[in-house]
């Protein structure tokens, strides 16, 4: 660790990581998101074709989490605190991955066929 310089690792993590996945070959892949597309396979949770809800746009877990879902051919729908009618799109969810960072952002009922992650 002590050989990498701190500014080039976060220039390439937060500018390049989600960069990569957009069109590209990823370099890497954030472990958050990762985990959670490899939790949905373990869990044989389909993605294909669901309606895919992602809270949080940040370069490190929101926007890489919508990418991966969209290789895996999901409709998908980035919202934030700033989302209008956002209760209305959480209810639309097949699958709403929490990833804000903000407490109680999700407080309602859902279908209970939905699949929530809480990253």
């Amino acid at each position: 660790m002590h050989n990498i310089k701190y500014r080039n690792f976060w220039t390439e993590f937060i500018c390049k990581g989600a960069i990569a996945l957009k069109g590209h070959e990823a370099k890497f892949v954030p472990c958050t998101p990762k985990g959670c597309m490899e939790l949905l396979k373990r869990l044989n949770i389909p993605v294909a074709g669901k309606h895919a809800v992602v809270l949080g746009r940040s370069n490190i877990v929101g926007v890489p989490m919508a990418l991966l879902l969209l290789q895996e051919n999901a409709t998908v729908t980035i919202c934030h605190s700033r989302t209008e009618n956002l209760p209305e799109m959480i209810r639309q969810a097949d699958i709403l991955v929490a990833a804000v960072g903000k407490a109680q952002m999700v407080c309602l009922q859902l279908d209970s066929s939905a699949t929530i992650l809480t990253c």
